[in-house]
């Protein structure tokens, strides 16, 4: 019998998904837990929503992404951070949601009339990203305001 392609919405489809899981836990095994995701809907995605932001800092550093891949989001006082990397023919995206670190919602308070201004990145060392209002944290400054001591993680 030849190869035949497995259909989407079968276990055999979600293969690669779970094993980049099993794979980051070998690789990775000091990382902090996650909460993973993964559907027959979107076998090549899985998503890692973590306790805190500042592990999500742990995993991006961890995992070997650059820093310029880092996307944050203000809500109502509270922030998402994310990022995405290629593992294997899979998509990670880790992320998690939390209070916005003081000093940074200083920042952001700070040059809140230019939020309104497209043009203008809602922070220094920010680029505006996608439609959602999220940005990309470029500066090793932002970095270091998510940092564990600034977001109430480990030191």
């Amino acid at each position: 019998m030849a190869d035949q392609p497995i259909p989407q919405d079968t276990l055999g489809a979600q293969s690669a998904a779970l094993n980049v899981q099993a794979l980051l836990a070998m690789q990775h095994p000091e990382l902090p837990g996650a909460y993973f995701v993964q559907s027959w809907h979107y076998p090549e995605r899985v998503d890692a929503l973590l306790d805190s932001l500042a592990d999500v800092e742990v995993w991006r550093s961890a995992l070997g992404v650059d820093a310029s891949g880092l996307r944050a989001a203000p809500m109502s006082g509270r922030m998402r951070l994310e990022f995405e990397t290629p593992v294997g023919a899979v998509t990670l995206r880790v992320y998690a949601t939390g209070e916005m670190p003081p000093r940074l919602a200083g920042l952001l308070a700070e040059q809140r009339h230019q939020l309104e201004d497209p043009a203008v990145p809602p922070f220094p060392g920010a680029c505006r990203g996608e439609s959602d209002g999220s940005v990309l944290v470029a500066s090793a400054r932002l970095r270091s305001l998510l940092a564990p001591s600034q977001v109430g993680g480990a030191a």
